[in-house]
């Protein structure tokens, strides 16, 4: 339908502001290579979850078939194991801040899905259960019992 194509135009936005937003941050922290296969993998895997909302764009007239449910399972999947990588990968090079702006970032994202893709609540169950999980892991790194410093 139009509103599924309008929702998964929405999305596709909100990540790459998000994107911009943490490049900027971890511009000075994080290799250039680095950042830019990040990009480019979010992209593709962006690419490909919205290929997927398109494709079940009918859905309200038919049922789900499980293939299609395990396709686009794994293709939002996808999108949060790029978030994933920046929350285990960027957030430890750089300063406190910028982890926290990573995790509101993130937030932001859920918070969004929640509110637009409710007509497909598998998008945001997986994408918040996957990207929770690195960014609970990610917590506990940052716990204060790891940052005690020898005298």
């Amino acid at each position: 339908s139009a509103d599924l194509e309008k929702i998964s135009n929405m999305r596709v936005f909100g990540h790459l502001a998000g994107a911009v937003i943490v490049a900027t941050i971890f511009a000075d922290a994080v290799p250039l290579y680095l950042l830019a296969a990040w990009g480019i993998a979010l992209i593709m895997s962006l690419w490909n979850a919205q290929r997927l909302d398109l494709m079940l764009s009918e859905i309200e007239r038919r049922p789900m078939a499980r293939s299609e449910f395990i396709s686009y399972a794994i293709g939002i999947g996808a999108v949060a194991m790029v978030w994933s990588f920046a929350l285990l990968g960027f957030a430890p090079r750089g300063e406190l801040a910028d982890q926290y702006a990573l995790f509101t970032v993130i937030a932001m994202l859920i918070a969004g899905s929640v509110v637009n893709m409710s007509s497909v609540p598998l998008a945001t169950v997986t994408f918040a259960g996957l990207t929770g999980t690195c960014g609970m892991a990610r917590l506990l790194l940052l716990a204060p019992w790891n940052r005690v410093r020898p005298a």
